[in-house]
């Protein structure tokens, strides 16, 4: 994915929802909070990343942290604030504050993919890569 773009669902509405995020390289990982508008995502290459685009300020991303890691799935938790993310060249699970703070390794998964948490339930579930 190299763009974030809107649409709305209504199509009597011609206006887009926000403006587009362009110039983004190898996003890989999505996830969002509604409630305050921002789009959370991880980027693999050139410089691996995970990144925060808030819808209502523009189109200009912030990131949230960039050295040590090789992100991939990502999953926020609107609830607690906390966002989640898979590094399967460290076999691991990270947990951290939307500010980038409290970096905790979570869990070690042989070759994690995609990541889902349920807030509300404390669930947080992992995808490996199975190859057949």
């Amino acid at each position: 994915m190299s763009a974030f773009r809107s649409v709305h669902l209504d199509p009597s509405r011609n206006l887009v929802p926000f403006n587009p995020l362009l110039n983004l390289t190898n996003v890989v990982g999505i996830d969002f909070d509604h409630a305050d508008g921002k789009i959370l995502f991880t980027q693999i290459r050139p410089d691996s990343k995970i990144g925060v685009f808030d819808v209502n300020k523009g189109s200009e991303f912030k990131t949230i942290i960039s050295k040590s890691v090789n992100p991939e799935g990502i999953a926020y938790d609107w609830v607690h604030k906390k966002v989640y993310w898979t590094d399967s060249a460290n076999s691991s699970i990270y947990a951290m504050n939307l500010d980038g703070t409290g970096v905790v390794a979570i869990a070690q998964v042989d070759r994690p993919r995609a990541i889902v948490v349920h807030p509300c339930k404390l669930v947080l579930k992992s995808f490996k890569l199975c190859l057949n």
